[in-house]
């Protein structure tokens, strides 16, 4: 039974460490969505995770938020330090 948990433990220590930066990143995203969430809805239009293609290509942007002000593009990163 102990051997068992060992291995539980050791599996989850495992994936968590190779999914560390995606699940740090998911993270940062919904925490800028969620400020962004605050903006007046009647100034601002807000677009979260947008994917353009390109041929084969595809590229990811995060938030786009379109207002009289102009369209800004914001990509997060959430790094420590």
């Amino acid at each position: 039974m102990n051997l068992i948990l060992l291995i539980v433990i050791f599996s989850l220590i495992l994936i968590f460490g190779f999914y560390k930066s995606k699940i740090k990143g998911i993270i940062g995203e919904k925490t800028v969505s969620s400020i962004l969430h605050f903006l007046d809805k009647s100034e601002y239009k807000i677009i979260n995770n947008v994917v353009l293609k390109t041929g084969e290509v595809t590229t990811q942007i995060d938030h786009v938020i379109i207002s009289s002000f102009g369209i800004f593009v914001i990509e997060t990163k959430n790094y420590k330090g």
